[in-house]
């Protein structure tokens, strides 16, 4: 036998329930972030980006051992080779966010965080799209003492397109519940039509009041509408909506196509009615104009599609021979709404809801009181009236085409809604007099990209990147001398300011005739600017005017190769201004 061995068993007893412990310390508040773009690297520090590191957007933590400090440029343009190398800013703020392939990283004002996986909540169900139509959507019979047949056309959209009636999978059916008193007519329709019509009639002298249910089928879903089916007698009244009001008669081919008809349903405030061939149809099914609108008999004689119109006669059609007169003479008339149209169905003038709508006409010594809102017009002078009435200013309209003011222009004030000053937009301006200027057209270059200042210097500027080109062995930027798109757009430059880290290359684009001042603000970096070709050297504080000659034999002789950087920029007299 071996070793014994002694095993100990505790038991331990189960305390009280102690006493509830101090509360915790309150955990941080949760940060939100903004979710800026996508971003296609990451790195610790910027010395780990060299000419040989993917080009794109760098999220960086540190560059040169320092941390970034809140505004600066914690995400970075990294473009070109260890030859060529381009660096674009991109300001962070702490919450900003960029997606790196699915996840997301956050600037939370050290570092960048990654976050985690980026997915957006799942969106909601969209709706249904298919659209069941039924028409008529009540029926109101006439107590009648010969029986009277009634028909209800049944159509269903899945989506943009209607689906035929049938048994197949993606077709629809459908059945009808008719109350007592009504009977079902057996009558056929069409295979792969896309109506389902049902017939049935009341009988004579009969009364009925209730509910028809439509009970309509399609991919497996059914649907039901209802319709209200109501009987009048002779002298008894039925208060119900108000009805649609009638437009017309037109004449039909009048009417050109593309025009749009209306049968008054489905809350529909109008309801077409047309002549054609001396017979008078109603619109039954809002529709627009076209070859289907017409059909023709056996006999030859063209009509109205039944599909669309319902011929009658002219009383049933209009309330009096008033509406049907070409013209008539009412002395006293009292209405809700005057329209008067022409053939196309435009408006032309409307009195409804106590506004007059008026889109032509002739007025003669017409007095306006009150506001005038005006959109075009001819006038030959427009007076301006001081407080007691005397013309103080005026605008003349030439038999020339001239316009003459007689009185100061004053344009000055601030745009609040674009929150700068007023602007004075002129393609030629030929001063015959004093001019002056307070301000210059500026634009500062730092580089490969720079500032149009188009609300003055004391304003933010407008970033723009400049384009790149090479010329020989020599990489130069252009320079735009007229804003071409944005806020900036138009903006003619007269003066530039060169603030340059190191030494750069410029080409000009520039209008012919235009002059430029150009000056290098860093005393201590020369800059280059190409003049047909050649790059002449702005040294640190150098200031001189250029003018672009327009090209030709007539302005610029001999002719240069229109290609070359520069060409037509000719340079004035140089003043280095040296302040270090």
């Amino acid at each position: 036998m071996g070793p014994s061995k002694t095993c100990v068993v505790k038991f331990i007893r189960k305390g009280e329930k102690g006493d509830k412990g101090d509360p915790g310390q309150k955990g941080e508040d949760g940060k939100s972030y903004t979710l800026k773009g996508h971003a296609d690297h990451h790195a610790e520090k910027w010395d780990q980006v060299d000419g040989s590191t993917p080009s794109g957007l760098w999220l960086v933590d540190e560059v040169d051992g320092n941390s970034f400090q809140e505004g600066d440029e914690q995400a970075r343009r990294y473009q070109g080779t260890n030859d060529d190398i381009e660096i674009l800013p991109v300001n962070v703020y702490t919450g900003d966010g960029y997606i790196i392939g699915k996840n997301l990283w956050v600037w939370n004002g050290s570092s960048w965080q990654n976050i985690g996986e980026f997915t957006g909540p799942q969106g909601p169900k969209g709706d249904d799209a298919v659209v069941v139509e039924v028409n008529p959507s009540a029926i109101l019979h006439k107590k009648a003492t010969t029986k009277s047949t009634y028909v209800i056309a049944v159509r269903v959209k899945d989506g943009e397109n209607y689906v035929s009636e049938g048994p197949g999978t993606n077709q629809f059916r459908a059945a009808i519940t008719l109350p007592t008193g009504l009977d079902k007519v057996i009558n056929g329709n069409p295979v792969g039509d896309t109506t389902n019509r049902f017939w049935f009639s009341i009988a004579a002298n009969a009364s009925v009041t209730g509910s028809i249910t439509i009970d309509v089928t399609y991919k497996n879903l059914t649907r039901t509408k209802t319709i209200s089916f109501a009987t009048v007698a002779d002298g008894q009244s039925i208060q119900g909506k108000k009805g649609p009001m009638p437009r017309g008669p037109q004449y039909f081919d009048q009417i050109s196509d593309g025009y749009q008809f209306y049968a008054g349903v489905d809350d529909e405030d109008i309801r077409d009615i047309v002549v054609y061939n001396n017979n008078y149809y109603t619109c039954i099914k809002t529709h627009i104009k076209g070859s289907d609108d017409v059909t023709t008999n056996s006999d030859g004689t063209k009509v109205l599609s039944s599909t669309y119109w319902h011929l009658g006669a002219k009383m049933d059609l209009v309330a009096t021979y008033l509406l049907l007169a070409q013209y008539a003479l009412i002395k006293n008339l009292g209405v809700e709404t005057i329209d008067m149209r022409d053939k196309d169905g435009n408006v032309l003038f409307q009195a409804k809801d106590g506004n007059v709508l008026c889109k032509t006409g002739t007025f003669e010594n017409v007095t306006v009181t009150g506001n005038l809102k005006g959109v075009s017009g001819t006038f030959y002078k427009l007076s301006a009236l001081n407080n007691v009435g005397q013309e103080a200013a005026s605008i003349y309209f030439s038999n020339e085409g001239r316009l003459t003011f007689e009185g100061d222009i004053y344009n000055q004030g601030h745009d609040g809604k674009r929150n700068r000053s007023y602007r004075f937009y002129s393609s030629d301006i030929w001063c015959r007099g004093g001019f002056g200027a307070a301000e210059r057209n500026t634009l500062l270059v730092k580089g490969s990209y720079g500032y149009y200042y188009v609300n003055g210097v004391d304003k933010a500027g407008i970033k723009v990147n400049f384009d790149k080109a090479t010329y020989g062995k020599t990489t130069y930027y252009k320079l735009a001398c007229y804003g071409r798109d944005g806020d900036y757009a138009g903006f003619p430059v007269d003066t530039i300011i060169f603030q340059c880290p190191s030494a750069y290359y410029y080409d000009l684009i520039a209008f012919s005739s235009q002059r430029i001042m150009c000056v290098n603000g860093n005393d201590k970096q020369a800059i280059g600017i190409f003049s047909n070709g050649n790059v002449v050297s702005w040294n640190g504080g150098e200031i001189a005017e250029v003018i672009k000659i327009p090209l030709g034999n007539n302005f610029f002789s001999p002719a240069k190769d229109q290609s070359i950087p520069g060409v037509g920029l000719l340079i004035g007299a140089f003043r280095d201004n040296n302040w270090s």
